[in-house]
């Protein structure tokens, strides 16, 4: 069964994952329907003027290409090209660091009896994150290796 579309339809989704909406995609959509996905890689409160933006060509033209990054250009984001695969694992590994750093400091900052929150002589603007942080200090985070797909156009 497929969803109802203009024949020739550019769909797109913007989805952590792109590996299953790809998928989706794929199982959903008839052949005539183009997709390109994007997805912002910056966090919601972020200005999005020269924040990357991925777009995943999954099934499209260059001249559909093009419209899309037209129609992306008001946000004054950076294009990255990526594939869904490649998207995927950078967003992952990119999580994953983020939370062995703040586990990291956490697991510092309770080691050292010091936090940022409870500390006037603390200015860091981490200091109104650390409620959050602080249940999750009781484990040290183990080291991390990443490794960024090159992904291109």
């Amino acid at each position: 069964m497929y969803v109802a579309t203009k024949q020739g339809a550019i769909v797109g989704g913007q989805t952590s994952c792109k590996a299953p909406e790809m998928a989706a995609f794929e199982e959903h959509l008839p052949q005539d329907v183009q997709i390109i996905s994007c997805h912002s890689l910056h966090g919601p409160n972020v200005d999005s003027k020269g924040q990357p933006l991925a777009i995943i060509k999954h099934r499209a033209s260059r001249e559909s290409l093009a419209l899309v990054e037209r129609i992306l250009s008001c946000f004054g984001s950076k294009h990255v090209y990526l594939s869904a695969e490649a998207h995927d694992r950078i967003t992952a590994d990119t999580q994953a660091v983020t939370h062995a750093a703040f586990l990291s400091m956490g697991t510092a900052w309770q080691a050292n009896k010091h936090f940022p929150s409870e500390n006037r002589s603390s200015t860091s603007s981490l200091s109104s994150k650390s409620s959050f942080m602080q249940p999750s200090l009781k484990t040290a985070a183990p080291a991390v290796f990443m490794r960024f797909s090159n992904a291109s156009r």
